[in-house]
């Protein structure tokens, strides 16, 4: 599954019709195994996808459409000169936008999961 279609797939909560294996680090090669309906495998652990993780992807895919690469959304807050750049009208929803990828910094697995399904852009395997 390519990136493009992980994130048209995660656009919507995972339901128990579903299971999904997504490696997104090197440091678990068999997955399948320990793959659980209505959940996200990815690497150690099993990950529930509801609403607001739907919410928070897609807070995450406006910031890069905004042009915030990786390593900037793991910034606590947004770089000004990249907040110049935008419409004024833009800054209080990038924000906003800012803050609901919090919870993801936090939570590695999220983050890591989140990166690969807002990217258009990424080499694909």
């Amino acid at each position: 599954m390519t990136s493009r279609q992980l994130g048209a797939r995660l656009q919507k909560p995972l339901t128990s019709a579903h299971a999904l294996v997504v490696p997104v680090g090197m440091r678990r090669k068999h997955l399948l195994p320990h793959a659980r309906w209505g959940e996200i495998s990815v690497d150690d652990i099993s990950l529930s996808w509801t609403k607001h993780d739907v919410h928070t992807l897609a807070a995450m895919r406006r910031l890069r459409a905004d042009g915030f690469g990786e390593r900037m959304l793991a910034a606590s807050a947004p770089q000004f000169a990249m907040m110049r750049r935008l419409p004024a009208a833009r800054w209080t929803g990038l924000l906003g936008d800012w803050a609901e990828l919090d919870r993801w910094r936090a939570a590695p697995p999220w983050w890591e999961l989140g990166l690969r399904a807002s990217s258009s852009n990424r080499k694909e395997p």
